[in-house]
C-alpha cells in the first residue's frame, strides 16, 4: 500500500499547498477526523482547521473559515477559505 497521500489545498485565489503527505487531520460537525493512506472515498464540510504531516514528518496547520474536503483514491482536495488572523 502507498504510504503517502496527495494533498491539494485550494482557495478561490490560489493553490496554497500541493504535495505528498502522510496524514491529514481536520474537524467537521461530528468532531475530529483523520485521513490516512487507503482511506475510503469521503466528502465532508470542514471547520476550525486542517493539519497534516508532510513527507519529512513536519506538521503544518491552517485555520479555516470553512471548506470542503474530498478524498478519492489517496488524493485529498480541500476547497476552503482561510481564516484571517
Amino acid at each position: 500500500m502507498n504510504e503517502y497521500l496527495e494533498l491539494k489545498i485550494i482557495t478561490r485565489l490560489s493553490v496554497i499547498f500541493e504535495g505528498k503527505v502522510r496524514s491529514v487531520t481536520s474537524f467537521n460537525k461530528k468532531g475530529k477526523f483523520d485521513i490516512l493512506p487507503g482511506h475510503s472515498q469521503f466528502i465532508s464540510l470542514v471547520t476550525n482547521g486542517i493539519s497534516f504531516f508532510d513527507e519529512r514528518q513536519n506538521q503544518k496547520s491552517l485555520v479555516l473559515a470553512n471548506g470542503v474536503v474530498r478524498v478519492i483514491k489517496n488524493t485529498i482536495t480541500v476547497f476552503c477559505e482561510i481564516q484571517d488572523i
